[in-house]
């Protein structure tokens, strides 16, 4: 096994127990034992059971939201319509508000209050958040630029908004008498509607 193999591997590991189990859960014996390495390659690479940790919580945060960006980015340059780029638009939500997301938002909220007291965990999600924030403001503002969404709004401001809805679902995830996913839809949909240019 390589370094860099092993190094991958450890933190694949470290993640899986982190997401089966929860963070007080990961020993570095087990991550050693699971990844087939002995614990002083886990120091070597990682330094510390908290610098694991720390690798482990990043990887876990930006799992999904490059994913979004991405897709945002290929439906506004397949159409040169505004009523077909809402329609995608629209259809991502669905998937956003879908059960299927939950398991995700729940992992990003955690990821944030894991970094409560840990200064270089807290900024290294400053930095994956800005850089999430700066791929859908830059994707935001080519919409604006071919006439998509209003101009008079600020592209990052709705880049925030759009990321605050989207983990706040877990809210709605926890609520008892949730409404169901079109309800749901309704509303972020008229948030949408709210900065497209009228088709």
């Amino acid at each position: 096994m390589t370094r860099q193999t092993a190094r991958d591997e450890i933190l694949r590991v470290a993640v899986e127990i982190i997401d089966e189990h929860g963070e007080a859960a990961l020993r570095m014996a087990d991550v050693a034992e699971r990844a087939g390495v002995a614990i002083a390659l886990i120091s070597h690479h990682y330094m510390s059971r908290e610098g694991l940790i720390t690798e482990a919580q990043m990887t876990r945060f930006r799992r999904l939201p490059f994913l979004d960006n991405e897709r945002i980015e290929e439906g506004l340059m397949a159409t040169s319509e505004v009523a077909e780029f809402r329609s995608g638009m629209r259809a991502l939500t669905r998937d956003v508000i879908g059960s299927a997301r939950a398991a995700f938002r729940m992992e990003r909220v955690t990821v944030i209050a894991s970094s409560f007291g840990r200064d270089d965990l807290t900024e290294r999600l400053r930095a994956a958040t800005g850089e999430i924030t700066d791929g859908l403001e830059r994707v935001i503002a080519l919409a604006q630029r071919v006439g998509f969404v209003r101009p008079e709004f600020d592209p990052r401001a709705i880049s925030l908004a759009v990321q605050a809805y989207a983990i706040g679902l877990v809210i709605a995830d926890l609520d008892p008498a949730r409404p169901d996913d079109d309800r749901l839809a309704e509303v972020i949909e008229a948030f949408l509607d709210g900065v497209f240019v009228p088709a």
